[in-house]
């Protein structure tokens, strides 16, 4: 009678690994935080809720999420006072042939996408591209809004050089885009 109990605690042992692992596996799951992604053209990537979470989990999820979010643009303190400041200091990278940063001039969401479009300029195309921003001699801003876009002049045309919107929580003016 003894041996048929060894191998019901056996199973029965072997049964609570399983539910064990089971549940150390699924609070893993439920504690990572989303992680911060932005897509090809900036926009931020908030995932589906998982089949496994619950609706109060993942909307508290999402919510640190906007303000690990809204912590990171308040520590990229690239920019200047004024979009003059940024569009200047952005030139001056350039110039130097620092593509990194220059690209820290930009909102946070674009920079590494604004990265990688900057390094793949040759001497002689960075070159093209500074004559071009060079163009830009108006500022159009709404200051009360937050936005801001500088136009220069090209071919007898008034055409848009960058755009610009300030960032609360830094306190800067960073390109939106080029």
């Amino acid at each position: 009678m003894m041996r048929s109990l060894e191998p019901r605690k056996k199973c029965m042992v072997g049964f609570l690994v399983v539910v064990l692992l089971i549940m150390g596996v699924w609070l893993v799951l439920q504690n990572r935080e989303i992680e911060i992604r932005f897509d090809e053209n900036g926009g931020l990537i908030v995932p589906d809720k998982p089949w496994y979470e619950g609706n109060i989990q993942y909307m508290k999820k999402v919510a640190d999420l906007e303000t690990r979010l809204l912590e990171m643009e308040k520590q990229d303190n690239f920019g200047g006072a004024t979009p003059q400041e940024t569009f200047d200091a952005f030139v001056e990278a350039l110039k130097a042939g620092d593509t990194e940063l220059a690209s820290r001039y930009f909102v946070i969401n674009d920079q590494k996408n604004e990265l990688r479009e900057l390094a793949k300029l040759s001497d002689e195309q960075l070159s093209d591209y500074l004559e071009m921003l060079m163009l830009g001699n108006n500022f159009s801003c709404n200051d009360g809004l937050g936005w801001c876009e500088l136009y220069g002049t090209y071919q007898e045309k008034n055409v848009l050089i960058a755009r610009f919107m300030y960032i609360e929580q830094a306190k800067v003016w960073k390109m939106e885009s080029l």
